[in-house]
């Protein structure tokens, strides 16, 4: 069977274990462990056993092509059974492996579902013993790892260098045993590494032993954990660490390298955090850190564990506020925790005989020892048990307030850390309830009610959102749940004491509560006030308010008509339902009949709204009968027009759909060179009910004329066309005037938080705050830090005005056939690789030159980042050969196009076997001038005439293109090309069955757009998506960073676009560059 061991770093650099890589040009790993697949040689024989097939058949998920093969000597006896040998030495050999490095290790591990099945008939894997036992240690070390059971250390190199470590730790008895039982179950071969090596000619090489078991698994978990926790605290814990030290980590591993003098501390979480692992001792008083550190590591493990008992701190509660505050020292057996042991029956000798210690601790004077070693560890954390070493017979001390609010902030925390019980009073254990507290109150404003029927939503003449008297707030001060008077309040402030006996029972006053709210209270202005409706709505989502840079939050309450009003537009269940308008020509699905409900009920109360739905659902219908229903509504009073902007790629198709669906509504396209002048427009854009159809850039040109008319909606298709604040196009947008606004995207995020505030900014201004507010409160712990708290935070908030769902929901719509993306990797031809290899190495020694010139630094990185996308595409690209050039050679041979690009070769090999099928087929690329010689070429090869959509197509021949292409006649061309940006949005193209991505873009809603030409609602075949990626490129590097962003994404947060590449130092770009040879490395 296929076998699976860990070659730890100290094997197999050894030169007796004969280890060498056997792929050719590939060098050995660095100094780390690894895996190895292995067959017996006997199996190989016996069965005919090939290793690649073997890793196939058991892990179909890794390419077992691609692991390096090595060759390493290894114990092939079973040494628990000795009768069976003539001597008492282990036979070895050497046998081809391949090899899996640790973090791809994990991944296949971790997951594996190692069960017996009752129903035999069934057909499933059977993994040998030795990968059973790898899966279970995987799996028990990321649980301790998950748990907190984590410690740094240092391991020592020579007298001068240590290695900054981490290294899991068994906190609890069950740990133990759960090691134990791993230990016991564990076969030869998944430990038989040799101990030593005996030549005997002519029976080849013996041992005496092999690794204990027990030391290798501790080095891989040691090694596992270790990965795992530098991963997390380089991104999750980078802000903790910069509150710190105000460093990055980048410039703390600068100064550490730079200056030998920096405190110790720095360089111990240098070593444990950075890319440099070692601790230099530079002084002599550095010499005892690493003993010290041991010491502390060796307490930290747990202290009485391997005796069966809990060592625990109780917290008495006094009775009258003369009495004192008493802390109890007791032990608990560990199988039941309900019983409690007093010191001072330990002290007396006599707990080792009671029923409850049967068979967990039978060494009195041990236990003794144990508890007063644990009191040496737990004085350390919380000096006041000093106290309790200075009796003869210890078991309780008393405490004053101070000592008692250092245990209950502070130091129970430490003492439950390294394993130590805490028990407080059942009072402070109700989740704060018996603490000072606050809430914000928010009611309806009786001084200014609202008509929600009117009002417009942008300019200074909102009625909505610029009004902040629409909602009144008032502070309440609590103290265990029961409402306080301002002067109570104040009166409370004056005691200086954190813990109070106030009606008949001790209360914690938080000192830090009572310095926040102080200010509130002590100046009447801030107890009451008004909310602006923008303010309050956020509030009233979130239901907490922070005050300043306080940490702690505060709760919000809703009260009256208000309450119901944020409950009705956040519960879409509860909306009023709706009809399909008569005259509506079509049929709409059921999720777009929840779609116009959830329509037309939001913009009842004049919000701005967001339909997000998964581009191809139709959210151009659902806003179509949405436009019929406010026309059937509010016909005779309606006072104004609604003006759609879209891109100029789907004008056309705007006014198709329009003229399919709603042949009744009154349709005016503003566009063009014959469109109306500004002196009619005012009469024409305030007929009730009109459409007005227009573009961008028609906004941007003409806002002087259109801010000056009062739309009753403003519509947005594709809107992230205004993802940019900047912009002169989102300025002009945003200073359009309506009753209610829509934006339409697939896409509502693409790239970075910052575009969420400007889509929000156009649709409610003022609900995320300001854009500087903004930043501190999301952008800056969302993106930079991944802060769960923050991204849900901002979900709660904007969810209510974002309706999304997606194709792959089959409760949402269950005829779309599938869609399968498929990646194609493809190595560079030897003309590419040469190019690229040369354009890379000059174009890295012009960069190292320009350190100091930011901005041209800059353009060369992104020069070079071009120019390797080029070459990765076809060198013609590169080179700027274009068709003329190609026309005016003579006897050209198209061949040499063909072979010069590995891409273009398999495009090609592809496509014929598509067109012999009958199918269509979309090619997207990014560059324009690609796409002009894949046209060239595919007309050459096929004969026929290939569309080519790009920017510089103009709106006629677009929609001739399109109307071609989806035509089922015959000779309709069955091959479009079309420009990523151009082409990637608004169409539909679902005759296709095939689409290509020749090349990557750097964000995946970007393809993901493309390909929905094609996957989308009317599609009837299943859609084969196929990527490109040369193989040790840049390309490659891009498809790594997709997935990853992809993941981000559905957390509302996603990574800058490829401007962040200019920042990466020159080490960096030439790692992400330079062109590796295909092959897994760690």
């Amino acid at each position: 069977m296929l076998q699976l061991t860990f070659i730890s770093p100290k094997y197999w650099k050894n030169s007796a274990s004969e280890f060498k890589i056997t792929s050719k040009g590939k060098k050995p790993p660095n100094n780390v462990g690894f895996f190895i697949f292995w067959i017996s040689q006997n199996e190989k024989k016996k069965r005919k056993m090939d290793l690649i097939q073997e890793i196939n058949r058991v892990f179909p998920s890794i390419p077992a092509e691609k692991l390096l093969t090595c060759e390493i000597r290894l114990s092939m006896d079973d040494f628990n059974n000795q009768d069976k040998r003539s001597d008492s030495l282990l036979q070895t050999s050497l046998v081809d492996g391949k090899i899996i490095p640790i973090p791809p290790a994990i991944r296949v591990l971790f997951p594996l579902q190692i069960v017996n099945l009752q129903d035999r008939s069934q057909n499933f894997i059977s993994y040998s013993n030795s990968i059973k036992t790898w899966a279970f240690l995987t799996k028990f070390t990321l649980e301790l790892v998950s748990r907190g059971n984590f410690i740094p250390t240092l391991k020592k190199i020579d007298l001068k260098h240590y290695e900054g470590m981490w290294n899991v730790i068994f906190k609890t008895q069950l740990d133990h045993k759960r090691f134990q039982k791993i230990l016991n179950n564990a076969p030869w071969s998944s430990y038989n590494l040799p101990i030593n090596f005996i030549s005997m000619k002519p029976n080849g090489v013996k041992t005496t032993g092999v690794w204990h078991p027990s030391y290798l698994f501790a080095n891989y978990m040691n090694q596992v954990s270790d990965f795992l926790i530098r991963d997390s605290l380089s991104t999750n814990f980078h802000k903790k660490f910069t509150n710190l030290y105000n460093s990055d980590l980048d410039q703390l591993g600068n100064a550490c390298n730079l200056e030998e003098k920096n405190p110790w501390d720095l360089r111990f979480l240098n070593s444990c955090i950075g890319k440099n692992r070692i601790f230099e001792i530079t002084r002599f008083c550095d010499t005892p850190i690493p003993g010290i550190l041991q010491n502390w590591v060796q307490q930290t493990q747990g202290f009485s564990f391997a005796l069966g008992v809990l060592f625990t701190f109780r917290l008495e509660y006094p009775k009258s506020p003369k009495s004192a505050w008493v802390l109890g020292i007791y032990i608990q057996p560990l199988h039941d925790l309900d019983y409690f042991i007093s010191l001072s029956e330990v002290w007396n000798g006599n707990v080792t005989q009671k029923e409850e210690f049967a068979n967990v601790c039978d060494d009195e004077e041990g236990l003794q020892e144990e508890i007063l070693r644990a009191l040496g560890i737990a004085v350390k954390l919380f000096p006041p048990l000093k106290r309790i070493l200075e009796v003869k017979n210890p078991n309780r001390i008393k405490l004053d307030i101070t000592e008692v609010m250092d245990l209950l902030r502070y130091s129970q925390y430490l003492l439950r850390q390294v394993g130590f019980n805490v028990v407080l009073p059942e009072q402070f254990r109700l989740k704060g309830q018996q603490r000072l507290s606050a809430r914000m109150v928010i009611r309806d404003s009786k001084s200014n009610q609202k008509n929600k029927q009117s009002g417009f939503a942008g300019g200074n003449i909102s009625k909505l959102f610029d009004l902040n008297s629409f909602l009144e707030f008032e502070w309440e001060a609590r103290l265990e749940n029961q409402k306080l008077t301002e002067s109570e309040f104040l009166e409370l402030a004056k005691i200086k004491e954190p813990l109070i006996f106030w009606r008949d029972q001790w209360v914690l006053v938080d000192q830090e509560d009572m310095n926040t709210l102080r200010p509130i209270f002590e100046q009447k202005q801030k107890i009451k006030g008004t909310l602006s409706l923008s303010e309050a709505i956020n509030l009233g989502i979130t239901k907490n308010i922070q005050l300043s840079d306080a940490k702690n939050t505060y709760e919000v309450i809703l009260e009256g008509n208000f309450q119901k009003y944020i409950t009705e537009f956040s519960e879409i269940d509860s909306f009023q339902k709706i009809t399909t308008p008569t005259l509506f020509k079509g049929e709409l699905r059921p999720y777009q009949e929840i779609g116009l409900v959830w329509l037309a009920n939001m913009t009842e109360f004049n919000f701005g709204i967001c339909l997000a739905d998964d581009m191809g659902l139709g959210k151009t219908i659902e806003v179509i009968s949405f436009l019929l229903h406010r026309k059937e509504k509010y016909d005779e009073i309606s006072t104004g027009s609604v003006l759609v902007v879209c891109p100029t790629s789907v004008l056309f198709n705007w006014h198709r759909e329009l003229q399919k669906f709603a042949p009744s509504l009154d349709i005016l396209i503003y566009h063009g060179k014959k469109r109306i002048d500004e002196n009619e427009a005012l009469s024409e854009f305030t007929i009730p009910n009109r459409i007005i159809l227009t573009t961008y850039g028609i906004v941007r040109n003409e806002i002087e004329v259109l801010e000056a008319i009062p739309f009753t909606g403003v519509i947005l298709d594709e809107s992230q066309n205004i993802k940019n604040y900047k912009a002169q196009q989102t300025k002009a947008i945003l200073r359009l005037k309506s009753m209610y606004r829509i934006a339409m995207t697939g896409t509502p995020i693409e790239n970075r938080l910052i575009e969420l505030w400007t889509l929000f900014e156009f649709l409610n201004p003022g609900l995320l705050g300001t854009q500087a507010n903004f930043y501190k409160n999301f952008i800056l712990p969302i993106e930079r830090f991944h802060n769960e708290e923050g991204s849900n935070k901002l979900k709660r908030i904007i969810s209510p005005f974002i309706l999304r769902r997606l194709k792959t929901d089959k409760e949402i719509i269950q005829d779309l056939p599938e869609k399968n993306e498929i990646k194609i990797f493809l190595e560079l031809s030897e003309k590419q690789s040469e190019l690229y290899k040369r354009t890379v190495n000059s174009t890295l020694k012009e960069i190292e030159n320009l350190e100091f010139h930011e901005s041209k630094r800059r353009g060369l990185v992104l020069r070079l980042l071009t120019q390797t996308k080029q070459i990765c595409n076809h060198p013609y690209q590169f080179l700027h050969i274009n068709s003329s050039k190609i026309e005016s050679t003579p006897n050209y041979n198209f061949d040499d196009f063909i072979k010069s690009s590995v891409k273009f070769e398999r495009l090609l090999e592809m496509v014929n076997e598509i067109l012999e099928d009958g199918e269509k087929i979309l090619i997207f690329t990014q560059f324009k001038q690609m796409g002009d010689l894949l046209k060239y070429f595919l007309e050459k090869k096929y004969l026929f005439n290939i569309g080519w959509f790009h920017g510089g197509v103009p709106e006629k021949k677009r929609r001739e293109l399109v109307d071609e292409f989806q035509s089922q006649d015959l000779d309709s061309s069955p091959i479009l090309i079309l420009s990523l940006k151009a082409g990637g949005t608004g169409l539909n193209l679902t005759q296709a069955s095939t689409v290509f991505h020749f090349d990557r873009w750097w964000n995946p809603a970007v393809e993901d757009q493309a390909t929905d030409r094609a996957y989308r609602i009317g599609q009837e075949k299943n859609v084969n998506v196929y990527k490109f990626i040369a193989l040790g490129t840049i390309e490659e590097r891009i498809d790594k960073m997709l997935e990853e962003k992809r993941n981000l994404a559905d957390k509302i947060l996603s990574s800058a676009g490829e401007n962040w590449i200019t920042d990466l130092s020159t080490e960096e770009l030439r790692e992400i560059f330079l062109l590796n040879e295909p092959g897994l490395t760690n």
